[in-house]
């Protein structure tokens, strides 16, 4: 489908025109990771654990070359609770094609062993809700984790999205404030990119 092509092309005029990027598929390829590891086999996204990764790699750049002091500790999954619910998710294309076709997919959910609080702000259209609590409470929506819940729900909006606006504000860090210009691959990433820094602002321009 040219996806590769398609972002060597975007990459390059990036560079070329100085503006500073960074290519996870260097990440994945360094780890050893098939495309069946990184992805979803029903779905176009990464895998939570392949976005908790990338994540990683963003905080480090994030470290090393724009002055954040993001601790070690938010990106070790050794600080996290990992549960698997296996035969757990289909997606969006093994939604068009059935379960007896494409199969049906585990489904990780990585939630900090730490303590969180949070005040999330989630805008649509000029209406505004907002979040109070931990991690689980006010950036986990929870109703898409549920044990019987139709397996054709959508258990990757769990990591709150999408929205227009979302603004996670983390009380436990002072300091580091990040803005995402963001599509749905941005879902987990922005809730745990949101762990390391006092706010995280992310948009998704397809939904003004």
């Amino acid at each position: 489908d040219y996806a590769n092509d398609n972002a060597d092309r975007f990459l390059d005029g990036l560079r070329k025109a100085g503006i500073n990027c960074l290519d996870l598929r260097t990440l994945f390829a360094s780890n050893g990771m098939t495309q069946n590891e990184i992805f979803f086999n029903t779905d176009h996204h990464w895998t939570i654990d392949s976005a908790f990764l990338a994540t990683g790699s963003i905080m480090d750049t994030l470290n090393d070359s724009f002055g954040f002091h993001i601790e070690e500790k938010y990106k070790d999954i050794h600080n996290y609770n990992r549960k698997v619910y296996k035969n757990f998710y289909i997606g969006s294309m093994g939604r068009r094609v059935g379960k007896n076709y494409g199969g049906v997919d585990d489904f990780t959910l990585i939630t900090p062993a730490f303590d969180t609080d949070y005040t999330v702000y989630e805008r649509d259209y000029g209406n505004e809700i907002v979040y109070e609590g931990s991690f689980q409470k006010a950036v986990l929506v929870n109703q898409y984790i549920k044990e019987d819940a139709p397996l054709d729900t959508n258990r990757y909006a769990v990591y709150h999205g999408d929205n227009a606006e979302l603004e996670f504000i983390n009380h436990k860090i002072k300091d580091g404030s990040i803005l995402m210009i963001k599509d749905s691959f941005g879902l987990p990433v922005y809730s745990f990119l949101s762990l390391g820094v006092h706010e995280v602002r992310a948009l998704d321009m397809r939904l003004y």
